[in-house]
């Protein structure tokens, strides 16, 4: 199977990427002799310098743009389905996404990329849809209403009522584990 040809003036590679001129070949690592190119970038417009076989692979993808929008996002805060983002990472994946520490509603952590959570592929840590416990009870405690406001950590509240008649609020964790069953009056 023959090498494919790359030619100036054709847009070349995955993302269309507008060759401009061809410059002076260089030496690969390995010895080999590569083409070098003038590419015009086709998400900013800027003009680059790189190796050809990189642009029409896809391998390079811009000019650095692409780089730069995905590396300077803050998704802090924000809200992907059952996720909200608490932190970026310093990890990477393999085409430099950020990975995001997301706490699920279910109060699990999870570690996503970028691309995951915008694309909205990945909505949740992977559990199932948080159970509805009220009126359930749990050792003394029935539970009364899901409260909006979230603990510390992230987890769902539940407002309780023990059967003292005293008040509690009480993550989902610590009542389907069995680590809260009483108001403290035991």
């Amino acid at each position: 199977m023959g090498k494919c040809k790359y030619n100036v003036g054709n847009k070349i590679g995955p993302y269309q990427t507008l060759f401009i001129e061809e410059l002076e070949p260089y030496i690969s690592p390995s010895g080999n002799k590569r083409r070098k190119g003038k590419f015009q970038c086709p998400r900013c417009g800027k003009y680059f310098e790189a190796p050809v076989g990189n642009v029409g692979s896809g391998h390079t993808k811009s000019c650095g743009c692409y780089l730069t929008e995905k590396c300077s996002q803050n998704l802090v805060g924000q809200r992907f389905g059952k996720l909200v983002v608490i932190g970026k990472t310093e990890k990477r994946t393999n085409d430099r996404q950020i990975i995001w520490e997301c706490q699920c509603d279910c109060g699990n952590i999870a570690y996503i990329k970028t691309g995951s959570l915008k694309s909205g592929s990945t909505t949740s840590c992977g559990c199932k849809t948080s159970p509805n416990l009220v009126g359930k009870t749990f050792g003394k405690l029935t539970v009364v209403e899901k409260m909006d406001k979230r603990a510390n950590c992230g987890q769902i509240l539940w407002k309780c009522q023990c059967s003292c008649g005293g008040i509690s609020y009480v993550m989902t964790s610590n009542l389907t584990r069995g680590h809260s069953t009483s108001c403290g009056c035991i």
